[in-house]
């Protein structure tokens, strides 16, 4: 594997975690003022908002790891795999703020009291901007690897046997399970 297929790999790797330690952190906070009840602050993450972007960063996560251990066929298909999670993340950070959101505040604010509200004020900050960056990021890199993929039909050669056993030390040797004691040749 090339150091520019192994970086873009580590690129998506760590996107994709920040992507999901965003989905974790406070996207809107609510102040409920009715008339009749007391003032309170409600927070909302992006998990509360749209739990899709958490369940693709997860994936894309596992996706990254895979990629780092795969060649050939198998890492383009798990590329277009992380391809098509990165776009389901970016579609949905994009509805996360969007008309969505209107339904989703007043979902959980009546959950959280009990009834539907009328008062209340939103104040929203920019992470579903940075994790939407953050989803095209994946998408770009996971685009990369499946465009520049290793050609090899093998697994990475980290995981392969050496062939020859005499140039191998005795822990090489138990390492990769082959009892150093037993002659060769025989």
């Amino acid at each position: 594997m090339s150091r520019r297929l192994r970086s873009t790999i580590f690129i998506l790797l760590f996107a994709s975690v920040v992507l999901l330690f965003i989905t974790g952190r406070t996207w809107i906070s609510l102040t409920v003022t009715e008339a009749g009840f007391p003032q309170f602050q409600l927070s909302m993450t992006g998990r509360d908002i749209e739990p899709l972007i958490a369940g693709c960063a997860w994936a894309l996560v596992t996706s990254s790891v895979a990629l780092l251990v795969t060649r050939g066929f198998l890492q383009r298909f798990v590329a277009c795999i992380a391809l098509g999670l990165s776009a389901m993340s970016t579609v949905s950070c994009l509805q996360a703020h969007g008309s969505r959101t209107a339904t989703s505040v007043n979902s959980f604010v009546a959950t959280a009291v009990g009834r539907q509200i009328d008062g209340l004020s939103t104040h929203d900050n920019v992470l579903w901007l940075i994790a939407t960056i953050l989803s095209i990021v994946c998408a770009v890199a996971a685009s990369i690897v499946f465009i520049t993929g290793s050609t090899s039909k093998q697994l990475s050669s980290r995981y392969e046997r050496h062939q020859d056993v005499s140039e191998l030390s005795t822990w090489q040797a138990l390492d990769q399970g082959i009892d150093p004691t037993v002659d060769p040749e025989k």
